[in-house]
């Protein structure tokens, strides 16, 4: 035998009996996986690496990855590593967690909620649509935060009120309701009144946020379950004070005696007058002026739109009609205002007052004072 066919019988002899006596357990392929994948090297080079070294032993490419994110996660336990294929059943324990994981996160989103558990996307969505019957909703935006005190004189209000109503049925369409509000010529019209119809495939159409315009004008309205009685424009550079507000209260007097006679006529209570409690409506001349020409106030509550007629049917209807359209002018403002005014059935008012009022009342009350859903 030649010398150097001695040499290479040796070296492969050599590498055989290392080759046979290596280590090939997962164990020690750990470590290497581990060593290799902090050094920053790819998967690919680990795989070519550990086929180099151990052959039909080495570990498989999706072990590999799997390790290799463990090893980046800091998990000590390659055990407890999730195993690849099919994923894990949607279990009741599973449903348990993922209803505690709602309750202690509301805003948790499926994507979360799927990365958390190891579930598809839609495994995540037939659980919480089907199984848990889970809906997502946005939040109730509420005028104001009401405190204790706020709530129990909603409540102390509405309670008044339904009591009055059971004992005089028509008493409600008797109650004239009045406050004022701002106009603008330019208001945008909201998400909702902004959305179309698009057959699939047509692109989505686009809008620019706007603020609302500068110039504006204030409005005062009265009205009852017949319809409107009075309004009246605040001149522009003036403000709203209790000598304006009294003047108004005249010209309303006046406006009952022509559009509401038999309203006149009663000599026990001219009339019942409900309003908010801004400062020129509290002010001890205005209360002066009520006790001498024998106007009752119906009260209201403080922060409270969604249970006072004018808040929450006139004002909100006037303005839905007007968002999206520019005004050059304050008089032309000034005329569509009074058309849109004139052009509300009466049939709405006579509903407001004498039903969608007692509704809203019950509701308040059903909720302990506080604010309800529409």
């Amino acid at each position: 035998m030649r010398l150097d066919e001695l040499l290479l019988w040796l070296l492969f002899g050599t590498l055989s009996i290392r080759f046979f006596t290596m280590d090939h357990s997962k164990e020690a392929q750990h470590v290497e996986v581990r060593l290799l994948a902090r050094q920053g090297t790819r998967h690919c080079d680990i795989l070519r690496e550990l086929h180099r070294v151990h052959g039909n032993h080495a570990l498989s490419s999706t072990t590999v990855h799997r390790w290799m994110t463990a090893t980046f996660t800091r998990q000590r336990n390659f055990a407890t590593v999730k195993q690849t294929g099919h994923p894990p059943k949607l279990t009741r324990q599973i449903l348990a967690d993922i209803r505690a994981e709602t309750r202690r996160n509301p805003n948790v989103t499926i994507q979360e909620l799927s990365l958390q558990f190891g579930l598809a996307l839609s495994t995540i969505h037939r659980a919480l649509k089907d199984k848990l019957k889970l809906k997502k909703r946005p939040c109730i935006w509420r005028p104001h935060l009401l405190s204790a005190a706020n709530k129990t004189r909603r409540l102390q209000v509405a309670r008044q009120l339904l009591a009055r109503m059971r004992r005089s049925p028509r008493w409600a369409s008797k109650v004239i309701t009045a406050d004022e509000t701002w106009v603008y010529t330019y208001e945008p019209t909201w998400k909702q009144q902004s959305t179309t119809w698009l057959a699939s495939g047509e692109e989505h159409h686009s809008k620019v946020r706007k603020e609302l315009s500068v110039r504006k004008v204030m409005v005062a309205v009265f009205w009852d379950a017949q319809g409107i009685i009075h309004r009246e424009f605040v001149p522009r550079g003036d403000t709203m004070d209790s000598p304006m507000y009294r003047q108004i209260l005249r010209n309303l007097r006046e406006s009952v005696r022509r559009k509401r006679p038999a309203l006149w006529r009663n000599r026990r209570t001219q009339f019942w007058l409900q309003h908010d409690g801004a400062g020129p409506h509290r002010a001890q001349i205005m209360l002066d002026y009520y006790r001498d020409n024998n106007i009752q106030l119906v009260p209201h509550p403080p922060y409270s739109p969604d249970i006072t007629p004018l808040d929450f049917f006139l004002f909100a209807r006037l303005k839905r009609h007007m968002r999206g359209r520019r005004f050059q002018d304050l008089d032309i403002l000034r005329q569509t205002i009074d058309q849109e005014l004139g052009s509300i059935p009466q049939a709405e008012f006579t509903h407001a007052m004498e039903e969608s009022w007692r509704k809203r009342l019950n509701k308040c009350v059903l909720k302990r004072g506080d604010y309800f859903e529409d």
